[in-house]
């Protein structure tokens, strides 16, 4: 819980080793696995994080927090060059009834990177209908991405997204 909280309040390198921790104590516990994943995304270091993320869903394949592990993954596929790829898994990540609405802007980021406006504008939509006045700040704030290359590949789709 502690490496979760230090990346919640946005300290990600330092919650690293508390997540690996976690994990070596217990190979089993999905949380920390999806956490870890979470860290390696946001590190952009997505093969690992994908790995991650897939350990997760196998050990917890009904975990309340499957979206936010789909999502994970499918981000990590689109970053590391299959957007179409990782567009389809955030898409299945966004539908599923708990996803809120920053798993929604995920999805339509990665299908920005993958050339599907229409898809794209399906979830700028999806996101207005909800009522949300979320900004790409608060996203940037929620996604501290520490590589400029890919923060600024956020920036950008958020930009053709309107968001």
């Amino acid at each position: 819980m502690l490496g979760r909280s230090l990346w919640l309040e946005g300290s990600i390198e330092n919650s690293v080793p508390w997540l690996e921790r976690a994990i070596a104590l217990n190979p089993s516990y999905a949380q920390a696995r999806y956490s870890r994943g979470w860290t390696h995304m946001i590190l952009n270091e997505g093969s690992a994080g994908t790995m991650c993320a897939r350990d997760a869903m196998r050990l917890s394949p009904v975990d309340p927090l499957r979206y936010a592990m789909m999502a994970s993954e499918g981000f990590m596929k689109a970053t590391l060059g299959d957007e179409a790829g990782g567009a389809a898994i955030v898409d299945q990540a966004a539908l599923e009834p708990r996803a809120h609405v920053l798993i929604a802007v995920m999805a339509a980021i990665c299908q920005v990177w993958a050339g599907n406006v229409e898809r794209a504008t399906y979830w700028r939509e999806d996101i207005a209908a909800r009522g949300s006045n979320l900004t790409g700040n608060v996203f940037r704030k929620s996604f501290p991405f520490k590589d400029s290359e890919l923060a600024g590949r956020v920036s950008d789709a958020l930009a053709k997204v309107g968001i």
